[in-house]
């Protein structure tokens, strides 16, 4: 991810990567110091992960995923993120992207057609409720209604105003939803 985001980056802009990772495994962050003296700042920043143990949608996904939740308090005097999973490859400047205007919206990110897709076929099916399904976990385990679950997004790729999330208090709320999701 780091690599295509400076192999697409504008010549005059400068790039901040904050690394947030839980401390888990310290030895892949040597790669990267590769990155010293280019476009490409690498900002690491160590966090105890207190999503750790929270149920994930389906089992490949780490608890680790959460820590996005806490950007905002992990990254204090930083007003804006553009939220970039380490396994995606850009084909472009990510530039736009993090420039776009989020209005009154706190973040921005993109309907997850695959899930949506994927929540569609169970219903038609006749499983929405069967052991393992996707919308057994939306609707038992996060609460979700229907439309909730339309509105599924890939949290590969998110836009948060951080600025906002403080005001607001979203990493407090966040902790209850995952602690008691279904419930608040």
């Amino acid at each position: 991810m780091a690599t295509s985001i400076l192999a697409h980056a504008s010549p005059d802009r400068r790039y901040i990567l904050h690394l947030v990772y839980d401390g888990s495994d310290d030895a892949p962050l040597d790669a990267f110091e590769r990155f010293s003296g280019t476009r490409l700042e690498v900002r690491l920043v160590k966090a105890r992960n207190v999503f750790a143990g929270a149920a994930t949608a389906y089992p490949g996904m780490p608890p680790v995923s959460f820590l996005r939740l806490a950007l905002a308090d992990l990254l204090p005097n930083v007003p804006k993120v553009l939220s970039i999973d380490p396994d995606m490859i850009c084909l472009t400047n990510v530039a736009p992207c993090f420039d776009t205007e989020l209005g009154d919206a706190p973040m921005a990110a993109v309907v997850d057609l695959a899930m949506a897709n994927g929540l569609a076929g169970e219903i038609k099916e006749g499983r929405p409720n069967r052991e393992g399904s996707k919308h057994r976990y939306f609707a038992g385990r996060l609460g979700l209604d229907l439309q909730a679950m339309g509105r599924y997004f890939n949290a590969g790729l998110m836009l948060f105003d951080l600025e906002r999330f403080r005001r607001e208090g979203f990493f407090e709320r966040a902790q209850a939803v995952v602690a008691a999701p279904g419930e608040t």
